[in-house]
């Protein structure tokens, strides 16, 4: 059995580039959404701010945080694959450093090619 579980935020990208990954090597696959529309603030790590869109629709500004508490905290290592550097991965690097006391390595990448040959040598190094 594959001791390898990718977590997933579920949005378009590097996300759907891990979950592919995950279909090939036969790993299991966690995802956590965002909840763009749970305006409730019970449970919840960040504050609810809610905003609306250029469509007109409204939105919790920080739901995307809400599921980076999830990811991280559910994570042994945070392996942050990336193109550029963004609030989202410094939030994440935030919560694995300052709250969840995990391990984090940031890995650049500029083409899917070169994604999938990073994480192919992750699982050969056994990081995981």
């Amino acid at each position: 059995m594959n001791k390898i579980n990718i977590i997933s935020g579920g949005a378009n990208g590097v996300d759907k580039f891990a979950e592919e990954f995950t279909e090939e090597v036969k790993c299991k696959l966690t995802v956590y959404k965002a909840d763009w529309e749970d305006f409730s603030e019970e449970g919840k790590r960040e504050k609810v701010i809610i905003k609306t869109n250029q469509y007109g629709k409204e939105y919790n500004v920080n739901a995307g945080k809400e599921r980076n508490h999830l990811i991280v905290r559910d994570c042994d290592i945070l392996i942050v694959f990336m193109k550029e550097f963004s609030t989202g991965i410094s939030h994440d690097i935030y919560l694995a450093k300052t709250i969840y006391n995990k391990s984090v390595y940031l890995l650049q990448f500029d083409k899917y090619e070169n994604f999938l040959y990073t994480l192919k040598d992750i699982r050969e190094e056994n990081w995981v």
